[in-house]
């Protein structure tokens, strides 16, 4: 598989990642994840001749991971306050 194809497929489950976040789909979120780490673990060399539409699909990546990333704290703080009124609603044993 040519290199640049190889990271399509990364920004394709990036974007998937992105949306399963979105959409609060935890499992798949993960499961996604797995599947890019192993395509990230199996990318193959660059040459020179590679590096400028690399960066720009890296960059497309890391985008990805940024909104995610972004919806992710989002979502722990909303949890964390819940947890915190569910903590001190609960009666004392």
């Amino acid at each position: 598989m040519a290199t640049e194809a190889h990271y399509q497929q990364v920004l394709a489950l990036s974007q998937r990642m992105l949306a399963a976040g979105m959409a609060q789909h935890w499992d798949e979120l993960v499961a996604l994840e797995a599947q890019r780490q192993t395509l990230l673990d199996q990318a193959p060399a660059t040459t020179p001749n590679e590096s400028r539409p690399l960066s720009e699909l890296i960059g497309e990546i890391q985008q990805c991971d940024a909104q995610l990333s972004e919806k992710l704290e989002a979502w722990l703080s909303h949890a964390r306050i819940l947890l915190r009124m569910d903590a001190k609603s609960s009666p004392k044993s």
